[in-house]
């Protein structure tokens, strides 16, 4: 029988549960340097690699509302809303004077950093603002709460207003400056939980490909298996020789 008749034969038969079990105690070695590979890889990339990342975050309470709870539910998404505004983002750039090159993609850059939650169900909003710098991510969060309430504050009709109705906004719960904070991500045990739990993945799904394209017998039942034949004899293997050797 030549290589490619076997190699055909052998993955139109797939591999049974036993079979799976007996190949990978035979590359337990095998599998055991690959998780190890796979958790090195990952203990590099997450404390040599990846950029840490700081969150900081501040609280918008919402006051001088007398209306129904609906009308106090879409002043909270307004908000939410609002504090992602391009023209809110622009004036807090200009405020801080932060360095940019294109004002389109600085402003993307800050909006797609933004998160924006309710805080339970009292009438207030929190936002949160991700930075590689945990000083820049307070001044930046504080100053997009900051901005956010004094154009609601401005009262309903007159220019600038992006009031809904006769709501106040007070900004509550303001993150101090901290250069020892600890950042928000990455998430090392995490990582390295999903280091190993890949690592392992890995090993199996390579063993499985490697006998399932290895074009060597190693049992005699899969010998029968795949020719339909019966072994009527078997010579042992040379002791010092490898297998297919």
């Amino acid at each position: 029988m030549n290589e490619k008749l076997l190699e055909q034969n052998t993955l139109e038969e797939g591999i049974t549960l036993v079979d799976l079990i007996n190949s990978l105690k035979q590359n337990i070695f095998l599998m055991f340097l690959i998780g190890i590979l796979v958790v090195i890889l990952g203990f590099i990339y997450t404390w040599f690699i990846v950029t840490p990342m700081y969150t900081s975050s501040v609280d918008i309470h919402i006051i001088n509302v007398n209306e129904n709870v609906t009308t106090v539910n879409q002043i909270k998404n307004n908000v939410k809303e609002i504090a992602k505004y391009d023209e809110i983002i622009e004036a807090v750039i200009n405020d801080l004077n932060l360095d940019y090159d294109d004002i389109e993609e600085k402003i993307h850059d800050l909006k797609s950093r933004i998160t924006t939650s309710d805080i339970g169900s009292a009438s207030a909003v929190k936002i949160s603002y991700e930075d590689s710098d945990p000083i820049m991510a307070t001044r930046i969060v504080n100053a997009i709460a900051d901005e956010t309430a004094k154009r609601v504050n401005i009262p309903k009709g007159q220019e600038g207003s992006l009031a809904f109705s006769e709501e106040q906004l007070i900004v509550i719960n303001r993150p101090r400056e901290d250069k020892n904070q600890k950042p928000s991500s990455p998430n090392k045990i995490l990582n390295m939980a999903i280091s190993v739990v890949l690592g392992g993945i890995i090993a199996v799904v390579v063993v499985i490909l490697k006998d399932q394209f290895s074009v060597y017998f190693k049992t005699k039942s899969e010998v029968e298996r795949i020719t339909k034949y019966s072994v009527i004899a078997t010579i042992p293997a040379k002791k010092g020789v490898k297998f297919g050797e």
